[in-house]
């Protein structure tokens, strides 16, 4: 029971458990199709990272066990990739089709290189 009420204190830690624990709720292992909808459906209104990262494994888990291991790999490479809410450069349109809208207003893109410092 204290280990339910230490979890409830932290809103971050209960949206992890629950993420993990949804698994069984959207099909197991059986049916990952639901999970996939479900993970991609959400994944934009989250804000907290540590939740982002959570149902970014499950996406990588579901991804597998459905055949789709480009889509799987994708989410890897997001989850290796991430710092300080960005990813790594690449194509803007791909990159905007996945990347939460919070990431894409705090990113700076620069055409220009940065100009060398001066003494």
């Amino acid at each position: 029971m204290q280990k339910y009420a230490r979890l409830t204190e932290d809103p971050a830690a209960a949206a992890v458990a629950g993420v993990f624990t949804s698994k069984d709720l959207l099909g197991g292992d059986s049916d990952p199709s639901k999970a996939i909808e479900f993970y991609n459906s959400v994944l934009p209104e989250v804000k907290n990272e540590a939740v982002q990262r959570a149902i970014r494994l499950q996406l990588v888990d579901a991804y597998q066990k459905s055949g789709q291991r480009d889509k799987a790999l994708e989410q890897l490479r997001i989850l290796v990739h991430v710092r300080a809410g960005r990813v790594p450069r690449e194509g803007r349109e791909a990159r905007d089709a996945r990347e939460p809208r919070e990431w894409r207003q705090t990113r700076t893109d620069s055409a220009a290189p940065a100009a060398p410092a001066t003494r």
